[in-house]
């Protein structure tokens, strides 16, 4: 398939997706702040592999740092979870976040979102964190410094989706988690970069 057909297929399949959600999150949005990331999407059936991937439970809670408009958030919210929150620094994109959260068919999940910094989050609830590149290092560093602090006060197995890694040492670094796979770009279909996927080693 070329990848003219490819991006073409990749759009028919998010606008379906969209659709029967009863959601609208395609768009591209640019960062107010340089340490933030822009906000972009990634392709449903990616969004849903990943998901299955991570085995998720009744009990977990998924923290999704730099939700933007919600995606991610939607497509967890269709298993039955504990919670689903979403964390986003973008005032425009929290709320438009919020609006897709309550109009969502198939919910099986209470969904909440966050309009503050994700270094300014309480990480006590989480148990899944997802990540596509939403800040540069520095707030990254804060953030799994807030994290691992967190797993001091309250211990338990976290799972955490590291998408784009531009700053997977930091990852790789902290003693207390450990990767246990990655998916290279290009490896699964509409995949369009890496994947990390780490755990707390308690």
């Amino acid at each position: 398939m070329t990848s003219a057909i490819s991006r073409i297929v990749r759009k028919v399949e998010n606008i379906y997706w969209e659709t029967r959600l009863g959601i609208s999150t395609r768009g591209y949005f640019a960062a107010t702040t340089p340490e933030n990331g822009s906000y972009g999407t990634t392709s449903f059936n990616v969004i849903f592999a990943i998901l299955a991937a991570l085995r998720l439970r009744d009990d977990d809670v998924l923290v999704d740092l730099g939700c933007g408009m919600g995606r991610v958030v939607c497509c967890a919210a269709l298993h039955r979870l504990r919670g689903v929150i979403g964390v986003e620094y973008e005032g425009e994109l929290a709320q438009v976040a919020r609006e897709n959260a309550e109009r969502l068919r198939g919910r099986h999940s209470v969904v909440s979102i966050v309009h503050g910094g994700a270094q300014d989050f309480d990480y006590a609830r989480g148990t899944v964190f997802y990540l596509y590149n939403p800040f540069g290092a520095e707030i990254l560093g804060q953030v799994m410094t807030r994290l691992e602090q967190s797993l001091r006060r309250r211990s338990r197995p976290i799972r955490v989706v590291y998408m784009k890694p531009r700053h997977e040492s930091l990852m790789l670094e902290a003693v207390w988690l450990e990767q246990f796979d990655r998916w290279d770009a290009g490896s699964r279909r509409n995949l369009e970069h890496p994947v990390m996927f780490l755990r707390s080693r308690v």
